[in-house]
């Protein structure tokens, strides 16, 4: 797993696949915002994932942080992911993600 602090880097074929992540972690940690889950792979063969994570003002589309974790998930498994936003807001956010897929290469 890759924190990539300069989300959207471009590469060619990435399709919508919101449906293989889950988040089961969401809160307020010593550092920033934690968010976690797991990625499982349901494409039919290796594949890399781009999981967007945007903190958003609870009830809005008013966005605080926004990092991209960078996953390389063989086909059928499961991986964690996780990632730490350094924001010092304390309360009323909530974790938001875009999820992409594009064959490993």
């Amino acid at each position: 797993m890759k924190v990539n602090v300069q989300p959207g880097l471009a590469k060619d074929g990435f399709v919508g696949a919101r449906q293989d992540v889950s988040v089961d972690r969401c809160e307020r940690v010593d550092d920033g915002w934690m968010a976690s889950g797991e990625v499982t792979n349901s494409s039919g063969t290796d594949a890399d994932y781009r999981i967007y994570v945007a903190l958003n003002v609870d009830n809005t589309s008013t966005t605080r942080g926004l990092v991209e974790v960078d996953a390389a998930v063989a086909d059928g498994k499961t991986e964690p992911w996780e990632v730490v936003v350094p924001l010092d807001e304390i309360w009323g956010l909530s974790c938001i993600l875009r999820v992409e897929r594009v064959a490993a290469s």
